[in-house]
C-alpha cells in the first residue's frame, strides 16, 4: 500500500475523534457504561454508599433540577440517607443512544417519567449523564436533571 493512501485512511479513521465528534459506541464501550448506570441505579436504591463511591469520579457533579448543585461528597451523603428525589420515586426512563468522544468521553440523555407517592400526577424529566473512562473504568463524571 502505497503511503499516501495509508496516511488518508489513518487520517480518516481517527478524523471524527479529533474534531470532537461522537461515534456510536462499540459493544464493549456500550455494556461497560451500561453497566455503570444499572450499578449506579441500584447502589442508590440500596443507599450502597461504597458502591457510589466506586461509581463516582474525583469532582463529581449532580445538578438538580431546580438549580442546586451537590458536589460529589454531597451527593454521597444525600445518597446514603434516602434523600434524593430519584429514590423516592417510581422512575421510568427512557433513555437515547449513547454518545461516545474518543473513547474517553460517554454522554447519555434520558427522559424520566417519575411517580412519587401520594400524588396522582406524572412529573416528566430530562436527563444529562457523563461518563468518564478513567485508568480503563467507566465512571460517572457529572448528572444533571431538569
Amino acid at each position: 500500500m502505497k503511503p499516501s493512501l495509508l496516511l488518508v485512511l489513518l487520517l480518516g479513521g481517527i478524523a471524527p475523534a479529533l474534531r470532537g465528534q461522537p461515534s456510536p459506541p462499540d459493544a464493549q464501550t456500550a455494556r461497560a457504561v451500561e453497566a455503570v448506570e444499572r450499578e449506579h441505579a441500584e447502589a442508590l436504591a440500596r443507599r450502597d454508599r461504597a458502591a457510589l463511591d466506586r461509581l463516582l469520579a474525583e469532582g463529581f457533579t449532580f445538578i438538580h433540577g431546580l438549580g442546586k448543585m451537590d458536589t460529589r461528597q454531597e451527593y454521597l451523603e444525600l445518597a446514603a440517607a434516602g434523600r434524593l428525589a430519584r429514590q423516592r420515586a417510581d422512575v421510568g426512563r427512557v433513555n437515547e443512544p449513547l454518545r461516545v468522544y474518543g473513547n474517553h468521553t460517554a454522554i447519555r440523555i434520558s427522559h424520566t417519567r417519575f411517580r412519587y407517592e401520594g400524588l396522582t400526577n406524572e412529573d416528566r424529566g430530562h436527563n444529562t449523564a457523563v461518563y468518564v473512562n478513567v485508568a480503563g473504568r467507566w465512571q460517572l463524571a457529572l448528572a444533571q436533571s431538569t
